[in-house]
């Protein structure tokens, strides 16, 4: 699944074939390339920055340093206490799966 090409679905197919393969394998495998794309997503964020940063456009702070986006880092969720998963869910489903 790493590196794998979004339009080939031929390496999926331990997803549709369930019973051959171990429940703990596939949440391993699938914890890894979540991983693996949340690293990705951050050094796209972290060159834009810097990019950003070289060409003159970047904001920055009142100490001088770099003022960073943390949405290109981290996916922020505002939810009340009392509504935790109610909240959750609801921000998750809004959301694009671009940015999740």
């Amino acid at each position: 699944l790493l590196g794998m090409r979004p339009h080939d679905d031929r390496h999926r197919c331990f997803t549709a074939h369930r019973e051959v393969v171990p429940a703990a394998f596939v949440r391993n495998v699938l914890n890894v390339e979540n991983r693996y794309r949340q690293m990705l997503q951050q050094q796209q964020g972290l060159q834009d920055t810097m990019l950003a940063a070289l060409v003159g456009q970047a904001q920055l702070g009142r100490n001088g340093g770099l003022s960073i986006d943390e949405s290109k880092f981290f996916f922020p969720i505002n939810v009340r206490r009392e509504h935790l998963l109610e909240d959750t869910l609801q921000v998750l489903q809004d959301a694009a799966p671009s940015d999740l």
